[in-house]
């Protein structure tokens, strides 16, 4: 076991700024061991920020001092020091969605100013998010109000290419040339503009830090930084990005566990993607900047760098860049995180489905994300669901992957999207083809059905084993389409059972919605026919398991609800 003597005496900001400029080094190197062995998620970019962590706190510890962070990917060693040093931290939450914090931080300097009191803001901003609209709609308003606040740029990508657009370029020159004759764009947009300077350097760090705070100048300060992903930690320096998506590290052997597998979805829709790509050359892909995260679909870049399209992290730049391109004859697939999609819904509806152009949506992460509540993708199913003239499909099988991919290749007549989990593991051995509107029947009973939405496919399958096993005949249903919901099969399901279950990954409103308005539209609702629907309860505590699906609790819930005897808790459901 390493010790950390530096990190063991702060209980206080005294007892931080009591240590001198070579011990604060040796702070950061037991930082980075407590990130390293405690596995963090985002590795690369934890580490790469730990003396930047260290000068914030030592400079900016004042009570009402405002430290915000883009994302929360970075903010580990910040947390550390935080919590050591008995600071509150008045971000604790830090948002899920890229250059959130800058209008953040807007905010907040506008309420101290108003209620006429002296603090310091500082906003950490990660060099992606720059790319991103609401970054520079946020820099727009601070530039032209006389407000204190700072801006830090964390610039860590090595690569121009992983930049997502010209603002790349713009960072690679602010590298090589200083600006002291002429104004950069920064100094343009009415910020006092420092830098590039080292971010692995605390003294440097400190005494700008210091400098800024003691300023007068009415004016936001923007401080430029270049720091190198998994710094200190040589496997994760020299593959970072592949270090942003560890599950597991082993410190003995230095070897990483990546949480993408062969069996993932992403996989099998990156693959059948390619394989009708090869067929049809209008297929294309409009990714936004997914080249820093490991994305399994950079094989289509590989394959198709003409045909590959990287928005930068702009999500309604990309879906109504997306739409123009289906106007003129291409065939484009937008490829986000679930959460990504939720912040442009105005894009999705008005661009997309009211104008009825064929844009194909692969909505990735559509599932619980345990390391952070604002990631989490099980909404996306409710609010699309409320969207007219779109396809909403979601696979339960390895199979279904690769059919929707091909389904969705065809020439379609309006939007549509592919919903998928981070994890799918069931193969079936048996690829049905994808028709539009049509379930599909797994497995045949006569006393239960459950009706499956997406992954939670297999957790019903091993569900009905159970009942099977307790006299209860089951049939499990998978739907296959939310939008449009296949009703014969429904109708079919409400006649020839005493209880339909419908089970989805998604919170409420998204399949239970649908299935009550068919079960009231055909009259079925009676005394005869139960039906009780499985789905997650919204933005609870996301780390405790009660809010996961699993066959047991798709298994209590119905023997309860059938009135049989078992020891066994019930997973709650919402009728």
């Amino acid at each position: 076991m390493y010790s950390t003597p530096y990190l063991d005496k702060i209980n206080s900001i005294k007892s931080l700024k009591q240590l001198m400029i070579p011990e604060l080094e040796d702070l950061a190197c037991e930082i980075r061991r407590i990130i390293v062995a405690e596995k963090s998620h985002f590795l690369g970019s934890s580490l790469g920020v730990v003396e930047l962590s260290i000068a914030l706190n030592y400079v900016f510890n004042e009570h009402q001092d405002k430290v915000l962070w883009d994302i929360g990917h970075q903010k580990k060693s910040y947390k550390i020091l935080v919590e050591k040093t008995g600071i509150v931290d008045p971000d604790p939450v830090s948002s899920a969605k890229p250059a959130c914090v800058l209008s953040k931080a807007v905010g907040h300097a506008v309420s101290r100013d108003m209620k006429k009191r002296s603090y310091d803001i500082v906003s950490v901003v990660g060099d992606m998010s720059m790319s991103s609209g609401q970054a520079f709609e946020a820099m727009n308003h601070a530039g032209s109000i006389a407000a204190k606040m700072l801006v830090i740029l964390n610039d860590n990508v090595d690569s121009i290419d992983n930049y997502g657009g010209a603002f790349g370029y713009y960072l690679k020159q602010l590298h090589s040339k200083h600006f002291t004759d002429q104004p950069c764009l920064f100094e343009d947009l009415g910020f006092n503009y420092i830098g590039p300077v080292d971010g692995h350097n605390i003294e440097e760090l400190i005494r700008i830090f210091k400098d800024i705070k003691n300023s007068k100048e009415q004016t936001p300060f923007f401080l430029h930084i270049k720091t190198k992903k998994g710094k200190g930690h040589p496997p994760a320096e020299a593959d970072a990005n592949y270090s942003n998506n560890i599950l597991h590290f082993d410190r003995a052997l230095h070897h990483f566990q990546n949480k993408k597998t062969d069996k993932e979805p992403p996989f099998f829709a990156c693959k059948s993607l390619i394989e009708v790509a090869h067929l049809d050359p209008k297929i294309v892909v409009v990714s936004l900047s997914m080249a820093n995260y490991s994305s399994p679909f950079l094989a289509f870049k590989d394959l198709f760098p003409e045909r590959y399209i990287d928005a930068g992290v702009s999500e309604g730049h990309a879906i109504s860049l997306a739409c123009t391109l289906a106007t003129q004859g291409f065939k484009p697939y937008v490829i986000l995180y679930s959460n990504m999609l939720q912040r442009v819904l105005d894009q999705a509806l008005v661009d997309a489905c009211v104008q009825s152009y064929p844009v194909r949506f692969i909505i990735d992460h559509s599932s619980i994300l345990f390391h952070s509540s604002q990631h989490a993708g099980f909404f996306d199913s409710t609010f699309l669901g409320s969207l007219s003239n779109l396809v909403l499909m979601s696979p339960g099988s390895q199979e279904d992957i690769e059919s929707m991919i091909q389904f969705s290749a065809k020439d379609l007549t309006s939007p549509c999207v592919i919903r998928l989990s981070r994890e799918l593991s069931l193969s079936l051995d048996i690829k049905k083809p994808v028709e539009l509107g049509l379930g599909n029947i797994i497995k045949k009973g006569d006393k239960v059905a459950l009706l499956s939405y997406g992954n939670v496919l297999q957790d019903c399958l091993e569900a009905s084993e159970l009942l099977e096993a307790k006299g209860v005949s089951t049939t499990v249903a998978d739907a296959r389409f939310l939008k449009p919901l296949d009703e014969r099969m429904l109708v079919n399901l409400s006649n020839e059972h005493d209880l339909i279950v419908s089970v989805e990954e998604n919170a409420s409103g998204g399949l239970s919605s649908h299935v009550l308005r068919v079960l009231n539209n055909f009259g079925l609702l009676s005394p005869k026919l139960q039906y009780h629907p499985i789905y997650l309860k919204e933005l609870n505590d996301l780390k405790n398991d009660h809010n996961v699906i699993t066959p047991e609790k798709i298994f209590n819930t119905i023997l309860s609800l059938l009135t049989i005897e078992d020891e066994s808790n019930t997973f709650y459901s919402v009728v």
